[in-house]
């Protein structure tokens, strides 16, 4: 995540209105799950599944499994009873985010077991080794892809699991091989598959979920519902979890007041703005939140009094400096906003600010500079925003460039998730008599118009 532009980079810009759709649709996202019950108990339960998922595993491998054509057909059942009764009853019981981890296990378990197991059984030292050690490390690299926009040090989780992984498989083969293993050849086959995924899979989840930023979690999901009204009650019942969670943290009072302001109770706002500034006397943060607060009910002149403040210090000023463009953008005042934009650090502009750019300089009637500027937003910056496409549109439109235009009114109706652009973009269409497009029909549309 480091090396990479967070992707939800503008959920921390609340002039943005989401639908009620693009909420549940986002909320959908691996990267919002949360989990915040026991950590120890929720590693305890996975290692146990990818415990059971290893035994399952190294059985696959074993002679005695293809002695008769039906042990197979019971294996694939067994793993389908357990895999479904895993999944259901940690959902039920844990949420489905650490339910997904219990899918993992399984796979990767039972893989750790397969490998294992097989490196047990080969007759030379070297062969057998060489396959556990260098199928498990293969295992580790490719397991360790497992990202989450809240887990704190991917890096040494990763460098875990890659080390883990080759030492588990090699262990329990050798366990296997020197005979501390004696058992008959279901429950040996079984026990070195357990062993290997137990050892490999039981410190690394302990270590993922140890990890995992609950306080972060909530306060990205909160955020998430602020973008719509109707989810506002949710945002701040997630917000009071993560206050009990972290009493002192000051950003949390400050969101919870946003949340309040947004409901208009600003005396329940207020308290927490006074609870902030008790937990950070200098900060500047609620000026920003008030700034968006304005700005949604559309109070234009305290919402920019507002940003200037949060962006007269470093913490907010990237953010009140946005909010303040907005503001001129609203007002029909496009020049103040492209100085502030284009003023922005190069490491603050995202596509979202790029695309206000873009709007801006349309804004202005500088269609070349807005087709440009959206070019960036989509192109360089992989925009996952409609309104970049509107914007490009309507600059397009506006140069007599209607095919052009058509295209990317159709991909502003396919990333639709905020209040009003599918509007916009159905009215343009009929006013330019063109067509809502079917995936297929849009890309060879597209490829036309790159061969032109």
């Amino acid at each position: 995540m480091d090396a990479e532009r967070d992707k939800y980079d503008w959920i921390e810009d609340f002039s943005i209105q989401i639908t009620r759709r693009g909420i549940l649709s986002l909320r959908s996202d691996p990267d919002l799950e949360l989990y915040t019950g026991s950590k120890l108990l929720a590693s305890l339960w996975l290692a146990v599944v990818a415990g059971m998922a290893g035994a399952l595993g190294g059985i696959v491998v074993s002679g005695a499994l293809w002695d008769s054509f039906l042990y197979p057909a019971v294996w694939l059942l067994v793993v389908a009873v357990v895999s479904i009764i895993v999944w259901q009853a940690t959902r039920r019981l844990a949420g489905s985010a650490v339910a997904f981890l219990a899918g993992w296990c399984i796979f990767w378990g039972m893989l750790t077991g397969v490998m294992a197991g097989w490196g047990a059984q080969l007759g030379a030292a070297g062969w057998a080794y060489g396959i556990a050690g260098g199928m498990g490390f293969l295992i580790g690299i490719t397991h360790g892809n497992l990202q989450h926009a809240d887990i704190r040090g991917h890096d040494s989780w990763f460098m875990t699991g890659t080390v883990l992984a080759p030492a588990s498989t090699c262990l329990a083969a050798w366990l296997a091989r020197s005979g501390l293993i004696r058992f008959g050849e279901w429950e040996q086959a079984g026990l070195t598959g357990l062993i290997a995924s137990t050892v490999f899979l039981g410190p690394v989840m302990a270590l993922y979920l140890a990890r995992w930023n609950s306080k972060r979690a909530l306060l990205r999901l909160a955020s998430l519902y602020l973008h719509n009204d109707d989810f506002i009650g949710e945002a701040i019942a997630l917000l009071d979890r993560a206050i009990k969670l972290s009493p002192e943290e000051a950003a949390l009072f400050d969101r919870r007041a946003l949340a309040h302001a947004l409901k208009s109770d600003m005396a329940s706002a207020e308290a927490d703005w006074a609870h902030h500034k008790e937990l950070s006397k200098s900060s500047r943060a609620p000026d920003l939140a008030q700034g968006w607060s304005h700005f949604r009910q559309e109070r234009f002149d305290p919402a920019a009094e507002a940003f200037d403040h949060a962006a007269a210090r470093n913490a907010t000023r990237h953010w009140g400096t946005v909010g303040r463009s907005l503001v001129h953008l609203r007002k029909g005042e496009p020049a103040p906003a492209i100085d502030l934009l284009r003023a922005l650090p190069k490491a603050n502009i995202d596509a979202r600010n790029q695309t206000y750019l873009a709007q801006a300089y349309l804004a202005a009637g500088n269609l070349a500079e807005a087709v440009s500027a959206a070019d960036v937003a989509i192109d360089e910056m992989d925009s996952v925003h409609g309104l970049s496409w509107l914007i490009r549109a309507e600059a397009r439109i506006a140069q007599g460039n209607n095919d052009h235009a058509i295209a990317d009114l159709n991909r502003a109706l396919a990333a639709a998730d905020e209040a009003g652009i599918e509007e916009r973009a159905l009215a343009w269409l009929e006013k330019i008599e063109g067509s809502v497009l079917e995936e297929d029909e849009l890309e060879d549309l597209e490829k036309s118009l790159a061969s032109r």
